[in-house]
């Protein structure tokens, strides 16, 4: 993750304990469902519907000043 977010802008989407490195790698780390406390506090938002229609609709909305 870190490889690839250094030559692009990233978004992670994880629900594990073994997704937190990954989120806070990201640029953008979300956390999906009924996430950890670790996941979550990895993530930069929490989606509680594991939904990709969601995640879409957050994705659009959210400007990053480092995307």
């Amino acid at each position: 993750m870190r490889e690839l977010t250094r030559n692009a802008t990233t978004m992670y989407m994880g629900d594990g304990i073994y997704d937190a490195p990954a989120l806070n790698a990201a640029i953008v780390g979300l956390a999906l469902g009924q996430s950890t406390d670790v996941t979550a506090e990895a993530a930069i938002a929490v989606i509680l519907e594991s939904s990709l229609q969601k995640v879409d609709e957050f994705s659009r909305r959210r400007t990053y000043p480092d995307a």
